[in-house]
């Protein structure tokens, strides 16, 4: 009899276990991408849907984290808001910062990160890791109608909003020694409160580390069929503002970021100098911060539009756009 209880009890675990790990979608749902280029499985259990956070003070964190240690930061105009990369194990966070619903995404394998507007259409939506990968990159899937999201194609590859692609909000990828130096009053992300299964901090040094405007924008241009990738790095040690297309590319190794902004009124800015986080000005007399943001001038408040593009692993880069060639300031 005890025999009997006790396959029954396995029995039962294994159903469990089969209900939350299954493949994903329906023989018949229309797929984006061939779906034979998907590895792993679907599981709302391996990854945790994070909804809520802990920050702390910069000053707090200082021996916590080491100088080259990678960040993203997102500003919302008044605050700073940092995020180490190597808390992101979990994947996504999603958040509400000021009046924006932002998922911030992050694949420590191609270690591409960005923050996604939640709200799509008529819903705001909360993401989570799928357990499943395109191209060894990040697939989220949104909680409510579990549709599949490809990081670095930016786009909905499956379900109700197959092809949609998320909007970004503006995200800055630099290093803790640049938060300590221009941003000590900003605003550090601790910790998910998660309910369940903790996430070790880790992160791969291996290859460099690129922005570029996303695989969309190159093949809706003709002009762009050889993209351009920026590594910061290769960049000058001064802020350095370059024109691709039309976006504004603005960078520079001694602040070691890259960023960009989409440019289509062709408005030219000129770099400013030992001045940072300001980075740019106009003829009109507006000084533009790293993140876009008029901080001086007679359209202080406003910003520049975001590029639909991001930070990667180069040989990430590669699977999605063959053609990309790393761009060198010398």
């Amino acid at each position: 009899m005890k025999g009997i209880i006790l396959l029954f009890s396995i029995l039962t675990l294994l159903s469990c276990e089969a209900d939350d790990t299954r493949p994903f979608g329906k023989s018949d749902e229309h797929w984006l991408v061939d779906k034979e280029e998907l590895t792993g499985l679907f599981s709302t259990r391996a990854f945790p849907v994070v909804t809520e956070a802990t920050y702390s003070s910069v000053s707090s964190q200082s021996s916590l984290l080491l100088d080259n240690d990678k960040v993203f930061l997102y500003s919302d105009g008044q605050s700073v808001f940092v995020y180490p990369h190597k808390r992101l194990g979990f994947e996504v966070l999603n958040e509400k910062l000021g009046k924006a619903y932002i998922a911030i995404n992050y694949c420590p394998i191609t270690e591409s990160g960005m923050a996604w507007d939640r709200i799509h259409k008529d819903d705001t939506l909360i993401f989570a890791a799928s357990g499943l990968l395109f191209r060894d990159n990040l697939v989220a899937y949104d909680t409510k109608y579990e549709t599949l999201w490809s990081q670095m194609m930016l786009k909905c590859i499956n379900g109700k909003f197959v092809n949609d692609a998320p909007q970004l909000y503006h995200l800055l990828e630099t290093t803790w020694n640049i938060v300590e130096n221009y941003f000590p009053d900003a605003i550090v992300f601790d910790r998910p409160i998660l309910k369940s299964r903790n996430f070790s901090e880790t992160e791969s040094n291996n290859g460099d580390r690129v922005f570029a405007l996303s695989l969309e924008f190159a093949e809706d241009d003709p002009k762009s069929s050889k993209r351009t990738a920026y590594a910061a790095k290769y960049m000058k040690n001064s802020i350095q503002i370059i024109k691709d297309v039309d976006h504004l590319v603005i960078g520079s190794s001694n602040y070691n970021f890259i960023t960009a902004f989409k440019n289509p009124d062709n408005l030219l800015l000129t770099a400013i100098d030992n001045q940072f986080p300001l980075v740019a000005e106009d003829s009109m007399g507006n000084t533009y911060d790293v993140f876009g943001i008029i901080r001086h001038g007679p359209d202080k408040g406003d910003r520049l539009v975001t590029a639909q593009g991001y930070v990667a692993k180069y040989w990430a880069w590669k699977l999605f756009n063959p053609s990309l060639e790393i761009y060198n300031a010398e």
